[in-house]
C-alpha cells in the first residue's frame, strides 16, 4: 500500500508542476476537466490518481509540451 501511496505522490508532484506553470487558478483547470476543485485539489496532492486522458487534457489546457514534463522514474 505504501508503495502505491508513493506513487500517486508522484503523480501529484507532477500535476502540481502543470498547473503551477500555467496561469490558470485550480477554479479554471476544475471547470475545463468538468470536475471540482476539491479533485483538482487531490490530484495535486496525490491523494487521487488522475487518469490518462484528464492527464492529457490538463496538458491540452495548460498548453504543456509532454517532452517538457520530468517524469519521475
Amino acid at each position: 500500500m505504501d508503495k502505491k501511496r508513493k506513487k500517486f505522490q508522484e503523480d501529484g508532484l507532477m500535476v502540481y508542476n502543470i498547473i503551477s506553470n500555467s496561469n490558470l487558478t485550480d477554479e479554471v483547470i476544475a471547470e475545463k476537466l468538468n470536475v471540482s476543485t476539491r479533485l483538482v485539489y487531490y490530484y495535486k496532492t496525490g491523494e487521487r490518481r488522475i487518469s490518462t486522458l484528464k492527464l492529457l487534457k490538463l496538458l491540452q489546457i495548460t498548453e504543456t509540451n509532454i517532452q517538457e514534463l520530468e517524469i519521475p522514474s
